[in-house]
């Protein structure tokens, strides 16, 4: 029986995670003889290589980079390695319900040009690990105090056992060792799992926008999606570009959005992110490829996650920004090229600020533009013609990051 569905797992020091992950997928409704999991391990240095042993009930392929060769390398590995013509690319810590390849094999029957993600990722703890950062601790202690089989695998795997189970939620950070919370048997009930889970706010707004004619629905591209495999070869697969963590994944369903494709909702998906300790120098290199991410694409879309940098993450607001991006194209072509040409240079300026550690403020210094009495008389009046026209979010686009 041929494979339909390939299912593209890239890990880097994820064990043992993504072997619960690969324990998730066994239990799938869809037919197991047709969907394959390509894992591959980037040059891991704890025990991933274990894995190439594993023997699950579906066609699975072990692929060890020599080299650390970063995420989008090692994305495109498992694509030319992939049989099935439709792929899911899910994240190697990412546990699944069991409608999950089901769902989204149909949604694609109709060969349509579409990018589909699910409606809920919520992050899960299926081990408490001692160096999970406070914000961590804090969200898994909140679940601690409402689930009472959390409470109970908790205290069953705790050291020091003198911690009494009235007060786990307030001394996690004594606990010096892993402690398994779930188990492969557990991935039968997907009530029993979402007892160790709490939503992802940031992924349950970026859903919520998608359902609305979202203008920026390649953000959608992180976590998991599916999407068949001769659109992704169209559009190049994965930049390699990309040095270290982040934003690869988002530039690539740029170039999917770009290229004509629709991005969609699936309500039957659900999933889970095992949350795990963050490493460290992942701003940095996020920054980094924003950078990139910006000269590769010089548009006002990609400008907009600069917003980010400064803790904006309002993807309401940069949505109503681009919307009135097209409005102005549309009914004052050229009236208002010269604010825009300010706007993005603005907003180019605060990951170049931020990589040199630099106070993120005065950003017209950076511009090259020459600042007169003339050109601010100019720019105001264009300002406050924004305002008279309707585009009111780019108003205050302007003069959030005027004021910087």
């Amino acid at each position: 029986m041929s494979i339909e569905v390939s299912i593209i797992l890239p890990s880097y020091n994820r064990y043992p995670l993504n072997l619960l992950t690969l324990n998730s997928l066994e239990n799938q409704t869809f037919d197991l003889a047709k969907m394959e999991v390509v894992l591959i391990d980037d040059a891991s240095s704890d025990d991933t290589p274990l894995l190439g042993n594993y023997r699950p009930p579906y066609s699975f392929q072990y692929i060890r980079n020599k080299h650390n060769e970063g995420r989008s390398k090692t994305r495109n590995i498992g694509i030319q390695a992939a049989k099935g013509k439709l792929l899911i690319f899910l994240d190697a810590e990412i546990i699944v319900d069991r409608n999950f390849v089901q769902s989204h094999y149909q949604r694609h029957l109709n060969n349509e040009p579409l990018v589909i993600t699910g409606k809920h990722l919520n992050k899960i703890y299926s081990f408490l690990f001692p160096d999970f950062d406070d914000s961590q601790r804090k969200a898994f202690a909140a679940i601690v105090e409402q689930a009472s089989i959390v409470r109970k695998r908790l205290r069953e795997g705790i050291h020091p056992k003198s911690i009494k189970t009235e007060e786990l939620a307030s001394r996690l950070q004594e606990i010096k060792e892993p402690v398994q919370l779930l188990f492969p048997e557990d991935f039968h009930s997907i009530s029993k799992i979402r007892r160790f889970s709490a939503p992802m706010q940031y992924y349950q707004n970026v859903i919520k926008l998608l359902q609305k004619d979202f203008r920026l629905p390649w953000i959608a591209c992180n976590g998991f999606h599916s999407v068949s495999k001769a659109r992704v070869l169209a559009v190049g697969g994965f930049d390699e570009n990309f040095d270290g963590h982040g934003l690869e994944d988002f530039e690539y369903g740029f170039r999917l959005y770009r290229s004509g494709m629709s991005f969609d909702v699936d309500q039957n998906i659900n999933a889970y992110h095992q949350e795990h300790p963050v490493g460290s120098g992942i701003k940095e290199e996020g920054n980094r490829n924003l950078i990139y991410f910006q000269q590769k694409h010089q548009c006002l879309d990609i400008y907009l996650l600069s917003l980010t940098r400064i803790n904006i993450w309002d993807y309401t607001f940069m949505h109503n920004v681009l919307r009135e991006q097209e409005s102005m194209t549309r009914q004052h072509a050229g009236k208002f090229d010269q604010i825009l040409n300010l706007l993005m240079l603005l907003l180019k300026q605060i990951p170049l600020l931020k990589a040199q550690n630099k106070p993120i403020t005065a950003l017209l210094k950076g511009t090259g533009l020459e600042v007169n009495e003339v050109w601010k008389k100019r720019i105001w009046h264009e300002r406050n013609m924004l305002v008279t026209s309707g585009f009111v979010h780019m108003a205050k686009l302007f003069d959030l990051l005027i004021r910087l």
